[in-house]
């Protein structure tokens, strides 16, 4: 994948000491963001060009079903319920249009969501807490 900006490329647990206080470990931290920003010719002509892949190291399967993938502009995706990430497996969140399939979800937009520049892409809960957040 390739990724635009200086920022640190790895996903880091959205979690972050406070007052010296060491926060909780995180619930899911074999689950990483990865983001191609830059589509194939003009972005925003080509749309399911760039793409965020969320995948998952653990050995369970992960449900998410409900949770939501944001960028920093806070354009999200509702993953459907019974939506899941198998253990070793990934999906990809596609920022135009197309059909579910389980393994590759589509945000509906007609331009593209991700800045070449950088941005931020942040993995919500169905409570709405950070489970994993990138930054590139």
């Amino acid at each position: 994948l390739s990724r635009r900006g200086g920022g640190d490329l790895r996903a880091v647990p959205a979690t972050a000491a406070v007052d010296g206080v060491a926060p909780a470990a995180p619930a899911h931290p074999w689950l990483r963001i990865d983001v191609e920003a830059d589509a194939p010719g003009n972005d925003h002509h080509n749309p399911n060009g760039e793409y965020a892949v969320v995948s998952n190291s653990g050995a369970e399967a992960i449900a998410i079903g409900g949770w939501r993938l944001c960028d920093g502009a806070n354009h999200c995706f509702r993953f459907p319920a019974g939506a899941a990430i198998a253990g070793g497996g990934r999906i990809l969140v596609l920022s135009g249009t197309g059909e579910h399939d389980g393994e590759h979800y589509y945000m509906g937009r007609r331009r593209a969501v991700w800045n070449n520049d950088g941005d931020t892409a942040t993995l919500y809960d169905a409570e709405g807490a950070a489970v994993v957040v990138f930054s590139y």
